[in-house]
């Protein structure tokens, strides 16, 4: 691995650590406090996690759309200011 990517993969492997102390503290809680309650009305853990991808993949899909749209718009104004400043050039 070079020089440029080990910091990147340190973030990484401890983003990856952080997250899996967070999951387990999260598990943990949920467990004491449902304890030995009725798990029948609780949702499946897979069906949550899935939920929560989706859902994801759903603001990141309007937010690659919405960048499209304002690159787009972006590239729109620059043709304008370039084709203007074309035809009509400071004296």
């Amino acid at each position: 691995m070079t020089a440029t990517t080990d910091p990147f993969a340190e973030i990484v492997g401890r983003t990856h650590e952080l997250a899996t102390a967070a999951v387990r503290t999260w598990t943990d809680s949920v467990q004491s406090v449902v304890g030995g309650a009725d798990r029948a009305g609780l949702p499946a853990p897979r069906s949550v996690v899935d939920g929560w991808f989706d859902l994801a993949q759903q603001a990141l899909d309007s937010q690659r759309a919405l960048a499209h749209t304002l690159v787009a718009a972006g590239s729109q104004v620059a043709g304008s200011v370039a084709r203007t400043t074309t035809d009509h050039p400071a004296s």
